[in-house]
């Protein structure tokens, strides 16, 4: 695509890479300021797209197999007039060494829907990358983008790795409330350090991810909210993983999201932590083995159930609170949150608020040593 600056060309038939044979890849340059709209079924085996300008796929193209590969500029995926399957990128691998991945609702009906590809990978050594989840309508509003393979195992979102000792990060962008999730049948991973920032739209994965590296730094930023584990917790993380919240909220809905207590531990700079069960359960994986947790700023966590029903105790490991830093607790439904231990350094402070307990029985319970600096009791809890 190649034409004025600020223009756009539309192609509505259907268009097959063939060599008279098999289908071969599709390679389509949109250069700088131009938009090419594809809006009939694209037949290839993979896709790559170079050039700053803007590609849209509109069609359900199932008949796209193979990676399509994003080298630079935008390209946008547009979802369907009815809920359901609905893969414009094809089914294969979406990988990102380059350039923005826009995901966006149908121009004129906007519903959630799945894409059905082998996943999204940040390419190894690129240092960032970045989905923008928004309609592509004029009204509506938060809806969650799903990406999830047809079959279980596949890839879901992939941090490769790059080098260096921020690693790799995935911006997530987006407006009007669209969120991004990752189903059930994705298979995350990430490899050595990496950042997700989820700068203004939410992110989750059903399944934790698999980490890997030498003492991994998982960190999170951005003010939005990241959901790890709604369906499984970790199935490998390795040795000496820290888990780093920097901004927002991170929300565990496994007691293994992270893996177990005995591999990860927890940093809180600044945010929320929320622990998302319906069960009792202690974070980490059992009694002995839970995540403990340093604070080194004014940091939140919050206990409460996911969608369920009953007074249940969430546990974590020691936590450690250093100086000029505050630590608030609180619970919602009579859910307990239950520390091993706690220690205060310096000036630093456990504030706990809770207006939901109102029991000795429930609200926030230190089971082992208490030492040094301050505690706040506020609000209507214990």
């Amino acid at each position: 695509y190649s034409n004025t600056a600020g223009t756009q060309t539309t192609i509505n038939p259907a268009l097959n890479f063939n060599d008279g044979t098999s289908n071969v890849e599709a390679l389509i340059n949109v250069r700088g300021g131009t938009t090419g709209i594809l809006n009939g079924v694209l037949a290839a085996n993979g896709l790559t797209k170079f050039g700053g300008g803007t590609l849209n796929l509109t069609a359900n193209n199932s008949t796209l197999a193979g990676t399509v590969s994003l080298n630079g500029g935008t390209l946008q995926a547009f979802g369907p007039t009815a809920t359901g399957n609905h893969s414009p990128a094809g089914t294969g691998q979406i990988l990102l060494n380059g350039g923005q991945l826009n995901l966006r609702s149908n121009a004129t009906t906007a519903v959630a829907y799945t894409l059905q590809n082998t996943g999204v990978t940040l390419g190894q050594g690129i240092p960032t990358a970045t989905i923008d989840v928004n309609r592509g309508d004029a009204a509506s509003a938060n809806l969650t983008l799903t990406i999830n393979p047809a079959a279980a195992g596949g890839a879901g979102l992939v941090l490769s790795g790059s080098p260096g000792e921020q690693g790799q990060t995935l911006n997530l962008i987006g407006g009007n409330g669209y969120a991004l999730a990752f189903g059930s049948n994705a298979a995350n991973s990430i490899s050595g350090n990496a950042t997700i920032h989820t700068a203004s739209a939410n992110l989750t994965l059903n399944n934790a991810p698999t980490i890997t590296g030498t003492n991994p730094v998982i960190s999170k930023s951005g003010a939005n909210t990241w959901i790890v584990g709604s369906v499984t917790g970790a199935p490998s993380v390795a040795a000496g993983t820290k888990v780093v919240l920097n901004e927002g909220t991170l929300e565990m809905r496994s007691i293994t999201a992270f893996g177990s207590g005995t591999t990860t531990s927890f940093e809180l700079n600044r945010g929320t932590l929320n622990l998302r069960r319906d069960s009792t359960g202690t974070y980490g994986g059992a009694v002995g083995t839970a995540y403990n947790l340093t604070v080194n700023g004014n940091s939140t966590i919050s206990a409460d159930r996911a969608s369920g029903t009953g007074d249940i105790v969430e546990g974590l490991g020691a936590v450690t609170v250093n100086s000029n830093s505050i630590l608030t607790t609180s619970n919602g439904n009579g859910v307990v949150l239950e520390l091993a231990s706690l220690a205060l350094r310096g000036n630093g402070l456990l504030n706990i608020g809770s207006s939901s307990v109102t029991t000795q029985d429930s609200g926030t319970k230190i089971t082992g040593a208490v030492s040094g600096g301050s505690m706040i009791r506020a609000g209507g809890g214990f």
